[in-house]
């Protein structure tokens, strides 16, 4: 009796480890860390549009949405290390953006935008108001995103 007993037992966690993450996968995908860049984005424009929405940073003119690609120009010295997390949709990306901050540690930004017809155009936003960890993992749900990020889950509309 004490061997079938054992036996179930094993059995049971076996399975149990088997079949758990398969009950509760969440269908998140996982980030690349690999960077991929939007050749027909100069990088100045991400810059402008993180350094613009961002609280934390005080600038004297406000974002404007729609920016012409081919006329957008800059005065900006600094640039700012983005990458491409996801193509969404037809003309629509999932964008990170990396600010270096204090002791080695990085805020990061998230944009979903949209580039049709030369125009860039911004749908959502997030940016942390503090240090943190990059995305983890994002997953596309009907009209939003949802991004893992440091055991939150963030969602943008896309």
């Amino acid at each position: 009796m004490f061997k079938g007993a054992v036996f179930i037992i094993i059995a049971f966690l076996y399975f149990f480890n088997v079949f758990t993450p398969l009950l509760y996968k969440d269908n998140f995908t996982p980030v690349s860390r690999t960077s991929e860049l939007l050749s027909s984005v100069n990088p100045d424009v991400i810059y402008y549009m993180h350094t613009r929405l961002d609280s934390r940073l005080n600038y004297e003119d406000r974002f404007i949405n729609n920016i012409s690609l081919s006329n957008f120009t800059s005065d900006e010295d600094e640039k700012l290390n983005y990458k491409v997390i996801s193509k969404i949709k037809e003309n629509t990306y999932l964008i990170e953006t990396e600010w270096p901050w204090l002791w080695g540690d990085s805020r990061y930004g998230y944009f979903v935008v949209d580039i049709d017809k030369g125009y860039l155009t911004l749908i959502d936003s997030y940016i942390t108001e503090s240090i943190s960890s990059s995305i983890n993992s994002y997953k596309i749900d009907n009209d939003k995103i949802l991004m893992k990020i440091d055991n939150k889950i963030i969602s943008l509309l896309i």
